[in-house]
């Protein structure tokens, strides 16, 4: 589909796009983590990946974007984590929970945030 050094830039806004026009990604697919966000969120993650200057070192700042964005996706998707960055609790220290099931599960699918975003020399 997309060659080259713009393969990642490429595929996550086309991914993003899909979502802000109302397709579903199977959650099998690179980018269904991106589901996660609304319209707003989607169009800011558009807008950062399209602020990148196309360079030597450009693929590197899109890797890294989408690898954030990955993490933000991982912690939104987390209740725990979720309730753990909620205005209810700030300030206040957070009794230590068992991860549940989907923590677990999140943990496992994802331990290598960045593993699937492959950079092309």
């Amino acid at each position: 589909m997309c060659e080259g050094k713009d393969k990642n830039r490429n595929e996550a806004v086309f991914a993003a796009n899909l979502l802000m026009t109302g397709h579903t990604l199977d959650h099998e697919y690179q980018y269904s983590w991106l589901s996660v966000f609304d319209n707003d969120e989607l169009f800011c993650f558009i807008q950062e990946i399209n602020n990148v200057k196309p360079n030597e070192i450009s693929q590197y700042k899109v890797a890294a974007i989408i690898h954030e964005w990955k993490a933000t996706a991982i912690a939104v998707a987390s209740p725990e984590i979720a309730a753990a960055f909620s205005d209810e609790y700030e300030g206040a220290e957070l009794p230590l929970t068992p991860p549940s099931k989907l923590t677990e599960e999140l943990f496992l699918k994802y331990r290598n945030l960045v593993k699937d975003v492959q950079i092309d020399d």
